[in-house]
Order: structure tokens, then sequence, then C-alpha cells
């Protein structure tokens, strides 16, 4: 119970300095949603000036700050100033429309990557050297660019770029060759360890040898990695999303920038903090519960 109090803990203050940094952030940005009225002739400086007032843009940092918060609370997020209506109505949709990418993604990328991570280390003449040096090399690809090609090679075949498949698809390949590098590197590590050795020695081999020797002693890593990967597969679906066309955060969040909405930008960001805090959360909580020398180093 301690641990979770001091985890808990810790991901409430990963989130407050978050909130706190990102709003911030948005307030020394010189600018504002009312900026371009400015070169409008049909509004005056006054009328501007009305229309910050209205928004609360003239009162103090920690004002706008507790309301902000306040907002969040009760899960409005303050109002949109684009929209005239709280972020948290417009981000709600959005948010279901992404995680319906990003969910099947994060599956299809660790399953591919896990099988194939497996089948390196079971057999090396399968997945050869060749393979894991591609899989560096796509792991350093932006995903701008493996999106775009993605998408240069459906116009290319005809295939639809409407839908879900191909921006599931553009982030599975995103986030494969991490999962499949991190577990390849985690299995080769597990079958060396001394117990595994022994184990063998003993005769021990086959599915008995990986279902109760390696597969445990690699799962701390695995384990790490599953929650960032989560956490990284929201946060690039934002960009996905936005090349591809996919009605989710990404486009809302890129139109917020653009036209300098703080209230969505600082929301979005705010829910990034949140998945992946929550992320890293359940993550030490589950290898608190399958190392036991977390629990011995307490």
């Amino acid at each position: 119970m301690t641990f979770l109090l001091r985890r808990l803990l810790a991901s409430l203050l990963q989130i407050a300095a978050a909130s706190v940094l990102t709003f911030a952030l948005f307030t020394l940005v010189p600018g504002d949603f009312y900026s371009t009225e400015n070169f409008n002739p049909q509004r005056s400086p006054a009328a501007i000036e009305h229309d910050r007032q209205s928004a609360g843009l003239r009162q103090s940092w920690p004002a706008r700050y507790a309301t902000w918060i306040e907002s969040c609370a009760v899960g409005e997020f303050g109002v949109s100033l684009a929209y005239g209506m709280p972020v948290g109505r417009l981000l709600a949709p959005r948010l279901r429309a992404t995680m319906n990418i990003a969910l099947p993604a994060f599956l299809l990328a660790w399953l591919a990557g896990l099988a194939l991570a497996l089948a390196a280390q079971r057999r090396p003449g399968l997945v050869n050297g060749s393979f894991t040096s591609l899989a560096a090399a796509s792991a350093l690809i932006p995903d701008g660019i493996a999106v775009s090609v993605l998408l240069w090679l459906a116009v290319r075949l005809g295939t639809p770029i409407t839908g879900p498949p191909l921006p599931i698809l553009g982030l599975a390949f995103a986030l494969f060759p991490v999962v499949f590098l991190h577990a390849a590197a985690g299995l080769a590590n597990a079958r060396q360890q001394l117990f595994v050795r022994l184990a063998q020695q003993r005769g021990l081999s086959g599915a008995r040898l990986w279902l109760r020797y390696i597969l445990p002693a690699a799962a701390n890593p695995l384990v790490s990695l599953l929650g960032l990967s989560f956490a990284a597969a929201i946060g690039s679906s934002l960009l996905v999303e936005a090349l591809t066309g996919w009605p989710g955060l990404g486009p809302l969040f890129l139109e917020a920038v653009q036209s300098r909405d703080y209230p969505i930008v600082q929301s979005v960001l705010l829910l990034l903090t949140i998945a992946l805090a929550l992320a890293n959360l359940v993550t030490d909580l589950l290898l608190y519960r399958l190392d036991p020398r977390i629990r011995t180093a307490r």
C-alpha cells in the first residue's frame, strides 16, 4: 500500500507540474487568439480589447490558472475561444476517435514485434541480423515521413486512404521497430541469465523453458516498455491523424495551434501528460507485482 501511495503521489505531482508549465508556456508566448483581429478593418481596437476582457485574458496569471484547473476538475478544460464552448465537449468525440486507432495500432505493433522477437531468438535463421538492422534503421525514420510514404503507396496502388486502416497501419509502423528491438534485446539478455543456463543444462528445452524461465526473466524490460509505448501511441497519433485526415485530436490540435486557441492546446497537452502518468503508474504496479526484487528493495 505504501508503494501504491508513493507512486500515486508521484503521478499527481507530475501532472500538476506539467499543468503549471503548460499554462505558463502559453502565457509567455507573444500574441493571443485575438491578435489577428488587429488586421480586420471592421473591428475597432476597443471591441477587440472588450473581447479579451470577456475571455478573461486580462486577469492575472494565477487567477486564470486557478479558473482553468477548476474547469479541468469538472471535465470542461476551459472554454474554446474559437468555438465558444467547453473544451471538454470538443475533445470527447475526438479522443474516442484517437483511441480507435491508437489501441489497434498499439496491439498490432506489440503482437508483431513480440512475435518476431521470439522468432529471432528461437529460430535465428528465420529472422536474421539483416532484419534487425532494417528495424533499427526504420526506428530512425520520423513518423511524418513514414506516414507520407504510406499515403503515396496507397495512392499509387489505388487503395482508399479514408477510414481507420491507413492511420492504424502508419501508427503501428512507427511503434513496431522500437517494440521489436527492445523485445529482442530483452529476450537475448534473459537467455544469458545464470538460472536459465542451469535450466538448460538440466535438460529443459522448448516451450517449458521459455514459459517458465526465459519469458519471466524478460518480463521486466517488456513491461517497462509497455507503458511508454502506449503513451507514445497516443502522442504519435496526433501527427498521423493530421497527415491522414483522421478526425481525432490531431487535426483539432493543429487547428488550435494555428489559431492560438490555447485552451484547446493546453488541454490536449495535459491529456497526453495524464496518459503518460497513468501508463507509468500501471507499469510500475505490474512490475511491483511481477518482480519480487522491487518488493524486497523497499
